[in-house]
């Protein structure tokens, strides 16, 4: 038994030494003066010898051998099996835990520094991390035969955080929010509004998330911030580009300087927008100014301060155009659309010039096939290649002759439509001044001298008309 250092019958040649632990024995071969000569059946003894002594696992036949043949020098004969330590639990990322926040390198080794990657966006229900269990480890074994249990692996918990849940067994975490992965410790959370506490610039790269984005500083020039919900700007947007599907809310201004643009599924609103391109499904509501920009909103295009001045550009709504002062005293161009969706006009401008074209492409495939006619009727050899140019043509004619029919049908429908539109009007408060052209449904009305604290409307016969406030 282990902590018995020698064993061995008396007078036996074989002593047997196991360590304490029985994890190791020893083997020493003793004889009397001239020696034993070796042979198999002294090996037999030996064994034999080991295996009363307890000594049953781990065995080194080899090692026996050398014992026996080397007497009076002692030979480690058997070496028990330590047991192996389980794993630790671990985690599998399905999300990058420590994004760089380094630019892209493109495959010409140019570096895009607006795709920084500082946003993970996660949908609904999302995998986010998987735990690898922990293992109980290899038993070990000892010379004498007794099993050694392991030590199991540390179990590590499912790093929960905000928004986020595990599935039944506790071993993987999904995110309950679409949203962004913000990770604090051994905390995982999903948050369904992105913050940027400064500017959108080059620290931060473009911005495209699934949730809500708010940003504490500005957007700066030739950035974008992507939303799939809303964006809210405490500073002002300078000839960046931003897209919601919710709402917008500038608190400064919207300057495009001719480059940027603004657009939002819901409602856009700005202390001022100039020189800017802004598209809302829902209403614009701007406090002081639009000045010389493209405005476009699904229902009204309010400018309420005191100043609240429209002047240059183009302002189009669906049901409402309001403000304090329309045009300038220089007469500047300014065009306000009311009475149709712009979305409608612009789908009746757009089937109007492809219509104009698919006429001119018919136009040109008739002419040819009238001449490949002619020339047949004479008689005259054509080149191989030009035959077959004029035959293309010719096989386009029934094609474009079915495009046409489409889009003349399409053109009345969006005609009849935009005809129906009466409900349209211009409002304003104090001065609406000449060079402003206003159109209501398919009238429009020309200012020639100013006009003060009135509506333009739609009378019965479809024209556009004054009317008190």
């Amino acid at each position: 038994m282990a902590g018995e250092p020698t064993k061995g019958a008396p007078g036996s040649p074989f002593r047997v030494s196991i360590a304490p632990g029985a994890m190791e024995a020893t083997l020493l071969v003793t004889q009397p003066e001239g020696g034993l000569p070796f042979s198999p059946e002294l090996l037999e003894q030996a064994l034999a010898a080991l295996q009363r002594s307890g000594v049953t696992q781990g065995l080194d036949q080899a090692a026996v051998e050398e014992a026996v043949r080397f007497p009076g020098t002692p030979v480690v004969v058997a070496q028990g099996q330590a047991p192996e330590k389980g794993d630790d639990s671990r985690l599998e990322w399905h999300v990058d835990p420590r994004p760089t926040g380094l630019p892209l390198i493109m495959e010409n080794e140019r570096v895009d520094f607006h795709s920084l990657n500082l946003v993970q966006n996660v949908a609904k229900d999302q995998i986010l991390v998987t735990k690898i269990p922990a293992t109980r480890g290899t038993p070990g074994v000892n010379v004498e035969g007794r099993a050694l249990e392991p030590t199991a692996g540390r179990d590590m918990p499912l790093p929960g955080g905000q928004n986020v849940y595990a599935d039944p067994e506790g071993m993987r975490l999904f995110a309950s929010v679409a949203g962004h992965v913000v990770i604090h410790g051994n905390r995982v959370s999903v948050l369904p509004v992105f913050e940027i506490k400064g500017n959108v610039d080059y620290s931060t790269g473009d911005v495209h998330f699934v949730g809500t984005v708010v940003v504490r500083g500005n957007v700066t020039s030739g950035f974008t911030v992507e939303a799939e919900e809303d964006i809210e700007v405490h500073g002002y947007v300078d000839a960046g580009f931003l897209q919601a599907g919710g709402n917008i809310h500038v608190r400064s201004g919207i300057q495009g300087a001719g480059r940027g643009s603004v657009k939002a599924a819901g409602n856009i609103s700005a202390r001022y927008v100039e020189n800017a391109v802004v598209e809302a499904g829902g209403d614009v509501l701007v406090s002081d100014a639009i000045m010389h920009s493209r405005v476009s909103a699904g229902g009204k295009v309010a400018v309420t301060g005191n100043r609240g001045l429209i002047v240059g550009g183009t302002v189009r709504a669906d049901q409402e155009v309001s403000a304090a002062v329309i045009g300038a005293n220089l007469a500047t161009a300014t065009e306000v659309e009311v009475g149709a969706n712009p979305a409608l006009r612009d789908e009746l401008r757009s089937t109007q010039a492809a219509l104009v074209q698919t006429e001119q492409s018919l136009e040109r495939a008739t002419s040819a096939t009238r001449m490949l006619k002619e020339l047949e009727q004479r008689g005259e050899p054509l080149p191989v290649e030009k035959k077959e140019a004029l035959l293309k043509l010719v096989r386009s004619t029934y094609h474009l002759m079915g495009e046409r029919e489409t889009l003349t049908q399409r053109l009345l429908k969006l005609e009849e439509e935009l005809e129906a539109r009466k409900s349209g009007r211009v409002r304003v408060t104090d001065t609406i001044h000449p060079g402003v052209k206003v159109t209501i449904g398919r009238s429009s009305y020309f200012v020639y001298d100013p006009l003060t604290h009135t509506r333009l409307v739609l009378n019965e016969a479809g024209d556009v008309v004054l009317a008190t406030l």
